[in-house]
Parts: structure tokens; sequence; C-alpha cells
């Protein structure tokens, strides 16, 4: 197509978002010569939007050495509806907030990741080292309108058995204990296990020796 003028350029494919916004992401324009590179930025910057999942581009001849720019998107489902399984621990409201996901935005695959991974540490902080979380994302292709549906396997809970202090010389067992909150289950409960407990004890223990030489 070298050489060739550009007589127009056309948007395809898009249901949710309007033609309008995703012409103004195109520096390419009628009137103008053909030019691959202006082209391969306009692709580029239609991805940076965040709406789609995918982008062709059609040269068509228009007679008389002009051509036709058809770009071809292909828009990510949007968001309908977030379902929970197999929570029983933890409120389904409380994991919705933790997700991030909110009714109306487009999704994909990485934010579906990026969900799972806040849920799954919020329930290793807690003491569920072994939860296991699976997501699946529905998409009607009728309406492109997508659910996504966790199922959660908590499994149990992390008791403390003990606390073993090792390596101090300087400071006492009692003194180190003092600085913690991790306990040791006892009689009538307790000692459950939280990753964020422990690793706040971690930063206790080493701003102490830091301010105590």
């Amino acid at each position: 197509q070298a050489g060739a003028v550009v007589a127009d350029v056309e948007v395809k494919g898009n249901r949710t978002i309007g033609s309008d916004k995703v012409i103004s992401q195109i520096k390419l324009r009628p009137g103008q010569p053909y030019n691959e590179n202006v082209v391969s930025d306009d692709i580029k910057r239609i991805y940076e939007t965040g709406f789609f999942k995918d982008i062709a581009v059609d040269v068509r001849d228009a007679g008389a050495g002009k051509v036709t720019v058809v770009f071809t998107v292909d828009e990510k489902p949007v968001l309908k509806d977030v379902e929970f399984k197999g929570n029983r621990q933890v409120g389904t409201r409380r994991l919705e907030k933790l997700s991030e996901l909110k009714d109306g935005v487009f999704i994909d695959e990485l934010k579906l990741r990026e969900a799972e991974n806040l849920i799954w540490g919020f329930y290793v902080k807690q003491g569920y080292p072994d939860v296991e979380i699976d997501s699946e994302l529905k998409v009607d292709r009728a309406t492109n309108q997508a659910t996504v549906v966790f199922t959660i396997q908590e499994q149990g809970r992390f008791r403390i058995r003990n606390v073993y202090i090792r390596g101090n010389v300087a400071y006492s067992d009692r003194k180190i204990r003092a600085l913690i909150k991790t306990r040791r289950k006892w009689l009538f409960g307790g000692g459950l296990f939280k990753q964020k407990v422990l690793e706040d004890d971690l930063e206790r223990i080493k701003e102490f020796y830091q301010r105590n030489g």
C-alpha cells in the first residue's frame, strides 16, 4: 500500500464502546498517506484503553490510488455479576470488596488472576494457608456480559502448638516473647496462625534489635 492515500477510516466490531471513542485514539486520517508505523501506534493506543482483547486492521483498495482502513475490534466482556461458592468463614460482601471487581467494568483473565491473589492473600493472613481458590469466567456471547464465579475451598485453620525463640544471646526468651503477639494454643482455644501477625512480630523484633544494638 506504499504511496496510497487514505480515503476513509472505519471502526467495526464495537458493541459497547462508541466508534467516536475508538476514532479518538487513531491518528491516521482521510487525506493522509497510508503509513504502517502510524497504524501500529494507533493499534497500541486502542489497546491501552483497556476495552479490547483483540484488534485487527484491514486495508482495502478504494480505487484511484486510495485505500480504506478498517479497524476491527473485539471488546472484552463487561462484568455483570460476581458469585462466591464454598466460603463459610468469610462473608460474601467481604470477598466482593477484597476482589476489587465491580459491575460494569471490562473483565479479562489478568483482572481475574489479580482478584484471586487478593482473596488468597487475605485467607492466608487469616490462618488458612491451604486455601484453594478457582475462578471461572462465564460470558453470554449474545450480550457480551460476564459472570465471574469464585469457588473456594477454605480447608482448616492452622493452630500454633508452640513458639520457639532461637539465636537470641543478648536478650532472654521472655523479653522476645513480650514483643510478639503470636501465641500458642491453650486449653480454651486461641493460638490461631495468622501470617500478618507473624510478619508484624518479625518487624517488631527487628526494630527492637535496631534500637538496642
